[in-house]
């Protein structure tokens, strides 16, 4: 009894007469798979350019409404009075920086509102030689005290810290020498005649 060959049969290609994958469904899925992936890939990268487009936008607004508005201290530094001989003489400063400058705390000179801590700007008054605390508040009050005489000139600074729920802006006494390096770069945001006067302090 003779028994005849098995038929070979390719079980895993259900093509027939040379059939490829090209002339089959999955080739039209590949081709879609494909596609598909470089649509994603176009979507992601225009998505980026947005979103730092946008970034770069918020920079440039948050800049502009938390910074100094004011004339160059090079500008005015030749109207800045004379000190009068029983007064001493007080700048406040604060330099330009992104970080915190919405954060613009009024700034008290013994408990009286003098102006504000701007980024970028400064400002000054004159007052009569005695004991004086600057202060400034946010979540937290900050403070700093020293002695003023006649014919003195003190630079206070301010500066932006990390703080809980917001930023904290801390003055201090800088020297004479920092200090007016610093406000040579910064913009004058005081009154035109350096007095106390919260009204005519100029807001940004």
């Amino acid at each position: 009894m003779k028994f005849k060959a098995p038929v070979s049969v390719n079980v895993l290609s259900p093509f027939r007469n040379g059939s490829t994958c090209d002339r089959h469904p999955c080739g039209k899925m590949n081709a879609m798979n494909e596609a598909l992936h470089q649509t994603t890939n176009t979507w992601r990268f225009s998505m980026i350019k947005l979103c730092r487009a946008l970034l770069l936008s918020s920079r440039v607004a948050l800049l502009s409404s938390g910074c100094a508005s004011g004339p160059q201290y090079k500008e005015i530094a030749s109207s800045i009075p004379t000190l009068a001989a029983v007064h001493g003489r007080i700048y406040f400063f604060r330099e330009s920086s992104i970080f915190g400058a919405t954060i613009q705390p009024d700034i008290k000179l013994n408990g009286e509102v003098v102006g504000r801590s701007t980024a970028g700007g400064f400002f000054y008054v004159d007052e009569p030689e005695g004991q004086y605390t600057v202060s400034t508040t946010t979540e937290t009050e900050k403070s700093v005290s020293f002695t003023l005489h006649a014919g003195d000139t003190k630079y206070v600074r301010t500066s932006v810290s990390m703080g809980v729920l917001i930023e904290h802006v801390t003055p201090t006494l800088d020297d004479p020498d920092t200090g007016a390096q610093a406000i040579g770069e910064l913009k004058y945001t005081g009154t035109s005649d350096g007095t106390r006067d919260p009204i005519k302090q100029k807001k940004s």
